[in-house]
């Protein structure tokens, strides 16, 4: 007993000098003129990427260990920020900050975190903005885009004020929370066993096709939505309009108009 309480000491103490050690140990400036893609690929780090009034793109790690640092590359008109390859024994804190100016809207943002958490904010991308991650918390912020992807395996994808023409959003068991501020055509929301819900403007063509063995949950204003719910698969329905497709299997559905 006293064995395991010494470990157990040890462990939370050691974690706590870890933790609170959390100094600036990279500070990168990037010109972004000649930058069409921004690619950014994360382990277990904290990552935050928001817009800023600099006139650079800038990268700001702070961690309990230098060696954590990620590196850099500018290479085939590519900013790049790749994880750390290394692999450590004992706990270790690492945050990185990216700051893009409010004039940076390349062709593609493309971001992989894995396990961390991550918050995106004021993101514009020409073409498509991709994400994926496995277990990490995900914030997402008026991110505008052609096309929107996200693939997610246990992590909630909570997004509010989606700005694109079309998304594909997919997710093991974590549930699903979108808000659209715009019409979109041909995009789908995919989860096994997680919970999806939509919310979007009353005003818009939107139609639905939707796919759960649940009973569906809708707020007044939706009822003047076309809607087609679990459709077999030789009906002969008609999607005339913009249309979604919602899919779980085992979760369940709700559509808010506003």
């Amino acid at each position: 007993m006293k064995k395991t309480f010494f470990v157990l000491l040890f462990s939370v103490i050691f974690s706590s000098l870890f933790a609170q050690n959390k100094t600036l140990v990279a500070r990168e400036y990037f010109e972004y003129d000649n930058i069409k893609h921004l690619e950014i690929y994360m382990k277990t780090e904290q990552l935050e990427v928001k817009k800023y009034t600099g006139e650079d793109i800038l990268v700001e790690v702070y961690s309990n260990n230098s060696k954590t640092c990620p590196s850099f590359s500018t290479a085939d008109q590519t900013l790049t920020i790749t994880s750390c390859k290394a692999e450590f024994s004992y706990p270790i804190y690492c945050k990185v900050e990216v700051y893009v100016p409010v004039n940076f809207i390349p062709e593609t943002i493309t971001i992989e975190n894995l396990r961390g958490d991550s918050e995106l904010k004021l993101l514009k991308a020409k073409d498509d903005f991709n994400f994926t991650t496995e277990t990490g918390k995900v914030i997402f912020n008026s991110i505008s885009s052609q096309q929107f992807n996200i693939k997610s395996v246990t992590s909630d994808i909570n997004y509010k004020n989606l700005s694109c023409n079309s998304f594909y959003i997919s997710t093991v068991s974590g549930n699903i929370d979108i808000s659209l501020s715009s019409s979109v055509i041909l995009s789908k929301i995919q989860s096994d066993s997680g919970n999806i819900k939509l919310t979007y403007d009353k005003k818009s063509n939107l139609e639905f096709l939707i796919y759960s063995e649940k009973p569906l949950t809708r707020n007044q204003n939706s009822y003047k939505t076309n809607l087609y719910y679990n459709p077999a698969q030789d009906a002969s329905f008609m999607i005339s309009g913009d249309s979604v497709t919602l899919d779980t299997k085992k979760g369940s559905v709700e559509l808010i108009a506003k």
